[in-house]
């Protein structure tokens, strides 16, 4: 139980992560045009 929910706090922190860089990502680009 706690092994899993040791999983979905990583898997959760990595989404955050890749959420944040994305929107920073589109940011840039979207200032380009």
């Amino acid at each position: 139980m706690l092994k899993v929910q040791g999983k979905v706090d990583k898997l959760s922190a990595l989404s955050r992560q890749y959420a944040d860089f994305s929107a920073k990502k589109y940011k840039k680009d979207s200032k380009h045009q």
